[in-house]
């Protein structure tokens, strides 16, 4: 498959090899490539997420998401999944909403321009914070319309990061009622 085709698709892949700096190998279509953050969980099946083709890299690039595959299909295309984490209770953040450097700390799906943190205290008129590399914006009103203005995702893993449980079901019902696929990631094993 062309490496162009593959980016921002989500496939289930067995890792097979850890590699250094929490990395580690699988095939796809034949095809070895480079996940990252994939070393936790050699000898299990994992859903990835392929990112755009990186200079110098002599594998194709994807990112680990989830080793519950659960209710997860094997394959999705970029325009079919909204990527949706739990931030938990007692995970340090220095500000009112997670920096995006502390969101990668936990969750970090490949490329992204910005992320969507909904606090627990979150509510039609607060709470909802659009996060980039440099700052911290108040995002719109509603959960479905703050996950319709996501990033394009040719361009960007759409990830949407809630605080508690109760925003947690709130930003899955919100993914599904909008038709996208809702893929729960698992926080990184290194933490």
């Amino acid at each position: 498959m062309d490496p162009r085709q593959l980016c921002g698709r989500v496939e289930k892949c067995y890792i097979e090899n850890a590699t250094k700096n929490q990395g580690a190998t699988s095939v796809f279509d034949n095809q070895s490539i480079y996940v990252v953050n994939g070393a936790n969980y050699v000898g299990q099946e994992c859903l990835v997420r392929f990112d755009s083709i990186q200079h110098g890299m002599a594998l194709p690039l994807a990112n680990f998401l989830t080793s519950q595959l659960d209710g997860h299909p094997d394959s999705l295309p970029k325009e079919d999944y909204i990527l949706y984490a739990l931030w938990r209770e007692g995970i340090f953040r220095t500000n009112r909403a997670p920096t995006m450097q502390e969101i990668e700390r936990y969750y970090n799906p490949g490329k992204k321009s910005c992320v969507l943190f909904i606090s627990k205290m979150a509510n039609s008129r607060r709470g909802k914070f659009r996060i980039n590399h440099n700052n911290q914006d108040i995002a719109c009103s509603s959960f479905s319309k703050c996950i319709r203005d996501l990033p394009n995702p040719q361009y960007s893993a759409r990830l949407v990061v809630a605080e508690g449980e109760e925003q947690l079901q709130k930003v899955r019902t919100a993914i599904e009622g909008n038709g996208w696929v809702p893929i729960l990631l698992e926080a990184m094993k290194y933490h």
